[in-house]
């Protein structure tokens, strides 16, 4: 009687974790955000990127997006949605323009109506570098000693 009911009880558990976990949570929104983060690699100053994020609502209730953030101008984000049903997701592109020289950490804050995560972050990271001119080649023209 005493094992009948433990492993009740063990069942009841492990039902309740995977229902808050893996299956989202009934009855309020939950945010995810796919990558965390992006590394652009070497980009040019004063060149614009995009990358992209996904949002998507694992929980049981609509996702409303507040507000978006970024930690500079350099940096803009594109939402075309500012709600998500239980199950959906967004694809959320950014756009960014280092406007100097060295390595880059930008960010994208998610302000939602997460009772549990009410702020999500995305990050970028790039190095800029001062473009390069093209130098056109030309034809030798040094003089020999005579």
């Amino acid at each position: 009687m005493l094992a009948g009911r433990a492993a009740s009880v063990m069942a009841g558990a492990i039902f309740l974790f995977a229902l808050g976990r893996g299956l989202g949570t009934p009855h309020v929104p939950e945010v995810e955000i796919t990558p965390l983060e992006v590394d652009l690699g070497d980009v040019q100053i004063n060149q614009q990127i995009g990358s992209s994020f996904t949002l998507r609502n694992i929980g049981g209730a609509p996702l409303l997006i507040k507000e978006m953030k970024t930690s500079c101008q350099c940096t803009i984000p594109v939402i075309p949605s500012k709600s998500l049903a239980p199950g959906a997701s967004e694809e959320i592109k950014v756009l960014f323009t280092a406007s100097s020289a060295g390595s880059k950490l930008q960010r994208v804050v998610v302000e939602t109506n997460d009772p549990s995560r009410e702020t999500a972050v995305f990050t970028l990271r790039a190095s800029a570098a001062q473009r390069i001119p093209d130098v056109p080649r030309t034809k030798s023209t040094a003089v020999a000693d005579n």
